[in-house]
């Protein structure tokens, strides 16, 4: 096996950030608070229903008139406003169900919001303690790894010294290639466990 240097690097954010990253930016918990906003404004437009509504209209005009033998001009302006108000005051029963239907819209899709979140969190938690985990282990098994590289040197010494036998050697290189995979397959753990961490926070 080739040995491959790993650098173990520290975790760039606390778990509070992760989890504050993940509600940022993953796509899911932003389609969730979109879709809890757009019925949220639907219940307002359906309360709107109970209110009156107000209109106003407005016109300005402005004439001009000349009295060329008095040497005389005289502007007339004019300005009118117009206010109408409408209730509907027999819709009652109608604005109530569509008041009523928002409402259960809302608390739905806050429901789905709230479940979408604490999911999403849940999957951070698990996988910053999985990253925490094999980043402890993969530091683990590189020390394992340079013990046996020490242990198989010092038997290679003896053995070409005359002092330690063949199967001393031979121990040390079969403990040596099971460090060697241990220490790639603790590698790949970590890697896929640091993967994890990006894709729950989005």
């Amino acid at each position: 096996l080739v040995d491959v240097p790993v650098v173990v690097e520290k975790t760039p954010m606390t778990l509070s950030q992760l989890e504050t990253a993940a509600l940022t930016n993953r796509p899911d918990i932003r389609n969730a608070q979109a879709l809890w906003g757009a019925a949220t404004g639907q219940e307002s437009i359906a309360r709107s229903g109970w209110l009156p509504a107000l209109s106003v209209q407005g016109s300005y005009g402005s004439q001009k008139t000349q009295y060329p033998q008095n040497n005389i001009n005289y502007d007339q302006n004019s300005w009118s406003i117009l206010a109408a108000v409408n209730w509907q005051i027999f819709d009652s029963l109608g604005s109530a169900a569509a008041i009523h239907e928002a409402q259960a819209r809302t608390q739905a899709s806050l429901s789905d919001e709230k479940t979408v979140s604490d999911l999403a969190l849940y999957e951070v938690k698990q996988a910053y303690y999985r990253y925490l985990t094999q980043s402890e282990q993969l530091d683990v098994a590189q020390k394992s790894l340079e013990l046996a590289q020490e242990m198989y040197r010092l038997n290679d010494m003896r053995y070409r010294s005359g002092l330690g036998t063949n199967a001393d050697l031979i121990d040390a290189q079969v403990a040596l290639t099971q460090a060697k995979t241990d220490q790639a397959a603790t590698q790949l753990d970590y890697i896929l466990a640091k993967a994890a961490v990006n894709k729950a926070t989005g």
